[in-house]
Parts: structure tokens; sequence; C-alpha cells
């Protein structure tokens, strides 16, 4: 899936917090990740980390914009719905997002 604009920026935000945390992967779902999001809707992210405990500080723009959702924390069908529309935006083996391009 080609990522948009606006999530190539945030994809490139978070690799810059994300790169300081244990956080080895981290995906968009939800309206977002589908394109049916609007301008209010906020960036649902599912992260993959060896604790899903971990305490993360979002930078304060991201504040009530972003919701943040640890993969080990998913149950049933809601865990196939949002593997079926996940979107990697974060691999901390792979370079990162340019969001020039």
């Amino acid at each position: 899936m080609e990522l948009s604009p606006e999530i190539k920026v945030i994809a490139s935000e978070t690799s810059e917090v994300f790169d300081s945390t244990p956080i080895s992967k981290a995906y968009f779902f939800g309206s977002k990740a589908r394109n049916h999001g609007s301008h209010t809707s906020d960036f649902d992210i599912l992260f993959e980390a060896p604790s899903d405990s971990l305490t993360l500080f979002l930078p304060l723009k991201w504040r009530g914009h972003v919701d943040l959702l640890s993969r080990s924390g998913l149950n049933g069908s809601i865990r196939s719905q949002i593997e079926n529309e996940m979107v990697l935006i974060y691999n901390k083996l792979m370079p990162r997002y340019d969001t020039a391009q």
C-alpha cells in the first residue's frame, strides 16, 4: 500500500521517537490506514516491543492525536481485523522513510 504524504511525515517522526525505545516494529491501523480518516481522525499505531508495559513519552504535538496499542495486547476478532489493515511504518532493521519522496 502506498503511504499518503501525511502518513510518511508521521512515519518519519515515529522513527525518530521509536529509535530510542525497545520498539522493534510499528504499524498504522484504523481509518487513517484505510484512507478513510478525516482531518480530525487520530492516528492508531500498533507496536511490537519486548514488554507490553512499555511506558512511552509521546511528543506533545502527538498527544490527543495518536493512540498506541501493544500487539501482544490484541485478542480475538479485533486482532484479526487490525492485522488485516495494518501498514508497517517503522522497523528497526529497515532504513527510515524518506518524507521528501
